[in-house]
């Protein structure tokens, strides 16, 4: 009888801390202010930096920032709903031209949070730069292999 007891109070003890760790690591409000960086499927820094989540409305305001090449950057400032507790779906779309330098974008993106880090998958699109000197750039989401399209963001 007392080893039942023992495995039913070790049993408890074991469930309340998994919540509290399931609680810890899944809380949105952590991530707010925060910046996480990885690399893309291409080889640039990654960034996504959340200025803003609201429980109440279940809303999350961030920037991903892509590093183009070591002069210019791409920044999408993004505001939206979540999609259920920890993740979010970004489709994003743009150009941007300077001095002569130009990038179009078209991605669909999903970030789940989880663990006070951010999984990135690259679902769809294309971004493609031009330059007045003639050369350009194309990266492809569709020529990637699935493990490819998802990388993981860390906290800076």
């Amino acid at each position: 009888m007392k080893k039942w007891i023992s495995l039913i109070i070790i049993f408890l003890m074991c469930a309340s801390m998994s919540a509290c760790v399931t609680d810890k690591n899944d809380n949105m409000d952590a991530y707010a202010g925060n910046t996480y960086v990885g690399t893309s499927p291409w080889g640039e820094e990654v960034s996504v930096a959340v200025k803003n989540y609201d429980a109440e409305e279940e809303t999350i305001d961030l920037i991903y920032t892509e590093n183009i090449d070591s002069e210019h950057t791409l920044k999408i400032d993004w505001s939206g709903l979540m999609v259920g507790k920890n993740s979010v779906a970004i489709g994003c779309a743009g150009s941007r031209e300077e001095d002569g330098y130009g990038v179009e974008y078209k991605y669909d993106l999903n970030m789940e949070f989880k663990n006070q880090t951010i999984t990135l998958t690259y679902l769809d699109g294309q971004k493609t730069e031009l330059s007045s000197e003639g050369g350009s750039g194309f990266h492809q989401v569709g020529a990637l292999s699935e493990e490819e399209k998802t990388i993981l963001l860390e906290r800076k």
